[in-house]
């Protein structure tokens, strides 16, 4: 009973740290001034930053079914 709890209680940070990792990526471009070379583009900024938010999502809903 107790290692149903643990691994249950593992996977769900896993899925939660991967989703920040994903967040951290964000960070990172902006450190690195990467979002520079996107804001060339005619992409709307806020197409890109959603596309950070949509790639996380789908990590966590990868790694939550996991």
């Amino acid at each position: 009973m107790v290692n149903e709890w643990m691994i249950s209680g593992l996977l769900s940070i896993i899925a939660v740290t991967t989703t920040l990792g994903a967040f951290g990526t964000y960070v990172n471009d902006l450190e690195a001034k990467k979002n520079v070379d996107l804001l060339t583009t005619e992409l709307p900024h806020a197409s890109i930053q959603l596309s950070y938010l949509m790639s996380s999502s789908i990590i966590l809903f990868v790694k939550r079914n996991k």
